[in-house]
């Protein structure tokens, strides 16, 4: 769950990807498509007004 600081939650499925030879890793969150959760997530990054990346311990977009 990505809680918004707004306080509402936004179910995202997490994907792990590796990058060969370089032991490094990334994890891709994604909600399902067509779902409200997709479409919250959206409403969300438009409001940021910029790149759609959530670093790690932080609460919100960018």
């Amino acid at each position: 769950m990505f809680r918004h600081p707004d306080g509402n939650a936004i179910a995202l499925d997490g994907t792990l990807l590796e990058v060969p030879g370089d032991g490094l890793m990334a994890v891709v969150l994604t909600p399902a498509p067509g779902s409200a959760d997709a479409a919250r997530l959206g409403e969300v990054v438009r409001a940021a007004g910029g790149p759609a990346v959530v670093r790690v311990g932080q609460t919100g977009p960018g």
